[in-house]
């Protein structure tokens, strides 16, 4: 009796340290999960600009949305544009940051992270890869890049990218190509909420 209370005991031990090690686990991945996707701030004295495209192949359209925030997490102005230019998803893409590098430098802002989620455009930008397709798109890129004092081509996941995401579909209003919002726009507030700024 004694040793199978013994071996009870041993077995309900083994099993709680188990449960207690998944639990361990499953925080471990609910932490590493909130950090990626958490939208982060840019450091001190630079602006973060979050840009996205959306193409639309039937209507042969693409979409470019971004938003800029401070080094405080403060939103600083956000815009939308459409053009029939670009006539694959990576040019639109490339149309986008390109868009967004224009807005930026126009408010005055000379240092400046650009974040997309498309991977191919970051290592395009920063002189990674090549594509001899988009080689106009990149030369108007850096040739507008020698503008700012400083500047970075970041790549974030989409989950971090959801405001830029959300404005690249929006319908631009007042059947407009562009426009510019100083204010946040309603479309985007929730999304906004829900990104984590760092402290």
């Amino acid at each position: 009796t004694l040793q199978s209370a013994y071996f009870d005991t041993k077995e309900w031990l083994e099993a709680y340290q188990s449960v207690d090690k998944d639990e361990d686990r499953q925080g471990l991945r609910r932490d590493m999960e909130h950090q990626w996707n958490k939208w982060t701030k840019p450091p001190t004295g630079f602006v973060k600009c979050n840009y996205d495209g959306a193409f639309n192949n039937i209507q042969r359209e693409t979409k470019a949305g971004w938003i800029i925030r401070d080094d405080m997490g403060r939103f600083k102005g956000a815009a939308h544009a459409s053009n029939q230019q670009p006539t694959t998803a990576l040019e639109g893409e490339l149309q986008a940051l390109l868009l967004a590098m224009m807005n930026c430098w126009s408010k005055g802002y000379k240092h400046v992270i650009f974040e997309g989620d498309n991977i191919n455009v970051m290592k395009l930008a920063n002189g990674e890869s090549t594509n001899i397709d988009v080689t106009n798109w990149i030369r108007d890129i850096w040739r507008w890049a020698a503008k700012f004092e400083e500047i970075k081509f970041c790549w974030t996941n989409r989950n971090s990218n959801l405001c830029a995401d959300i404005l690249a579909k929006q319908v631009i209003p007042y059947r407009s190509s562009y426009h510019y919002y100083s204010y946040v726009p309603e479309s985007i507030r929730d999304a906004m909420s829900n990104d984590y700024f760092d402290h």
